[in-house]
């Protein structure tokens, strides 16, 4: 299967039926680096996606994966990079300081929700064949159930 690389303009690729599959593949790769046996560290709550256009059935996409983790809190300095290099992710800073998307969410819709919902962690996975594309955000973050929201309709 060719994906691109993360590197350069994106390119449009036709769908491939195969994303899907490696999507759960990287999820569970995901869940298994963040469930390991050490209870001091599991996250109080977990609910991954595959996300964006390659979760589209049938939608031409740019064929790298996008995929969402949502966990109760982000308060846990550096536990998620940590656990998830184990599955080949690192942190990514954007194109600058205030990137838009990287570690703040803009703020969407009229929901009444604390500030620090919008803060996330952004990861990739510049793997050449499969890269990937990360999102951490909060179980309370409009912006989690909105790319779900857009996905599925």
């Amino acid at each position: 299967m060719a994906f691109l690389s993360l590197s350069g303009p994106p390119r449009i690729s036709a769908y491939d039926g195969r994303w899907a599959a490696a999507a759960h593949g990287q999820l569970d790769l995901i869940r298994t680096a963040l469930t390991g046996d050490d209870e001091d560290h599991r996250p109080a709550a977990l609910v991954l996606d595959h996300i964006g256009s390659t979760a589209v059935p049938g939608l031409a996409a740019k064929p790298v994966l996008d995929l969402q983790l949502r966990v109760h809190r982000l308060n846990r300095g550096r536990q998620f990079e940590t656990r998830l290099s184990a599955a080949g992710y690192r942190a990514t800073a954007g194109s600058r300081p205030d990137s838009p998307g990287v570690a703040r969410d803009a703020p969407r819709g009229a929901e009444d929700v604390d500030p620090d919902v919008w803060v996330k962690l952004l990861l990739i996975r510049p793997h050449p064949e499969q890269p990937a594309i990360l999102h951490v955000r909060q179980l309370a973050s409009p912006w989690g159930r909105y790319t779900v929201l857009f996905r599925d309709w």
